[in-house]
């Protein structure tokens, strides 16, 4: 699964800002070896509910098969809890299992996965349980996003896929137990999509211009396709997150000639209208690499992916971006070791894959976070309080409390008097936009 690159190596020797393994980055996980001599295992996504609850999707390929591997602690411990696999019996006579291509977590109780086929594997008891069903067996399910417990989106096409009017929308208002097929204009799909909310989508789509060239264009969907508008997008953006309807991030790179070997610049896009306008905010060469993904947790706190072990990070909406290496690796081994599936799940946690073989997670030390952030003006009463808050603090942002740990506990739109009495005695955080306070709960 490693791919050998000859222009890094000259590159590593340009890039002086190579270094050892950044210290809030650990490894918590490796993946099981399920290999046989016809199947090969490897991680392909994972996707968190919260800081605490995070589900893996591998996959086994050659006899073909899955298996899902869940921590509940915040990634101290993982298990596989379901595995569907396949072996073949004897030549020319197996048994064949569809393969996976997307996963969603939306809440601690259900688990979503969808694939070939049209395979949909759920669970709605935390994983005691499991249901599998076919949409159409002539299709493939190849995204599924999920804005919240009740609502989500999957993405297929009808075999063979070769054009636009092959491709199809099945909407969820009941947590994936039921799908219905959303109707949309002819001729539009998307690259990749998101739900901002339960009535708007953003994605990235193909459209023919007036000259008969196709260009792609950031779309924004109204209304379960009752109307959508589009803008231009970045020329050298592959991967984008919209945080809301204004604030985005799109990410990826500029293919240019370096010594005589094709490498990438790293490019990174920021809009605050929605993508009407955007502003570059890393245009860069490192390591030859680009920016091959991209999240937000909130307009501050950001991770983009890259290779050879390689993200940067942003606690600023991007103003600055650091180089972090994740994971050690010989500098002159020639092998680009690539991070995917980002998840940040609070403003202190994140997970990514590296390489397909191992799981590594971010921690940052909440009160560094919490001190940045303190505002005077900001006043929380009674501190220390037993049943209720009281917030002093003009504003239409929603409010959040966070533990110690940076897990969002309670969430809800601004009001004056916050119910606490079901949080456990300590300290915790109020947090409304960027401002932050803290009171003791007795």
């Amino acid at each position: 699964m490693k791919k050998i690159s000859i222009g890094l190596i000259l590159l590593l020797s340009f890039c002086n800002s190579i270094h050892s393994q950044d210290k809030d980055w650990k490894k918590v996980d490796t993946r099981p070896d399920y290999s046989t001599k016809m199947t090969y295992s490897s991680y392909r996504s994972i996707k968190c509910f919260d800081s605490l609850n995070c589900m893996i999707y591998g996959a086994l390929y050659g006899a073909g098969g899955y298996y899902f591997r869940r921590t509940t602690d915040g990634g101290d411990s993982w298990n596989t809890i379901f595995s569907d696999s396949a072996y073949f019996i004897d030549f020319g006579n197996e048994y064949w299992v569809p393969d996976l291509h997307d996963i969603a977590y939306p809440s601690r109780k259900i688990f979503i996965a969808v694939g070939d086929s049209g395979l949909i594997v759920r669970t709605a008891d935390s994983g005691k349980t499991w249901h599998k069903s076919t949409y159409i067996k002539n299709c493939y399910l190849f995204r599924i996003r999920m804005f919240d417990e009740n609502y989500g989106i999957i993405e297929g096409c009808k075999r063979p896929c070769n054009n636009d009017s092959d491709g199809f929308y099945l909407e969820t208002i009941d947590g994936g137990e039921t799908w219905n097929k959303m109707i949309r204009p002819p001729g539009i799909s998307f690259a990749e999509f998101e739900i901002v909310n339960r009535n708007l989508i953003c994605g990235l789509t193909w459209l023919t211009t007036p000259d008969s060239l196709r260009k792609e264009y950031i779309i924004w969907v109204h209304d379960g396709w009752k109307s959508f508008d589009t803008v231009p997008k970045p020329t050298y953006g592959f991967h984008f997150d919209f945080i809301n309807e204004k604030k985005g991030w799109i990410s990826g790179g500029k293919k240019i000639l370096y010594q005589g070997f094709n490498v990438w610049t790293q490019v990174i896009y920021h809009t605050s209208d929605g993508g009407k306008t955007f502003d570059i905010q890393r245009d860069t060469m490192y390591n030859g690499v680009p920016i091959d993904d991209i999240k937000f947790y909130d307009e501050n706190f950001g991770i983009g992916a890259s290779e050879v072990s390689h993200v940067v990070m942003t606690d600023n909406g991007g103003k600055n971006w650091r180089n972090v290496k994740i994971a050690y690796t010989k500098p002159n081994d020639g092998y680009s070791y690539i991070v995917l599936s980002i998840q940040i799940p609070s403003y202190t946690t994140a997970y990514v894959i590296l390489e397909y073989d191992y799981i590594y997670k971010y921690t940052r030390d909440w009160t560094d976070v919490v001190e940045e952030k303190i505002d005077t003006d900001f006043e929380v009463s009674p501190n220390p309080a037993t049943d209720f808050i009281e917030i002093k603090q003009v504003t239409t942002k929603p409010i959040a409390i966070y533990s110690v740990l940076g897990i969002k506990l309670i969430e809800s739109e601004y009001k004056e008097k916050i119910d606490v009495s079901g949080l456990a005695p300590g300290m915790y955080f109020v947090r409304i936009g960027d401002k932050v306070s803290k009171f003791i709960k007795i």
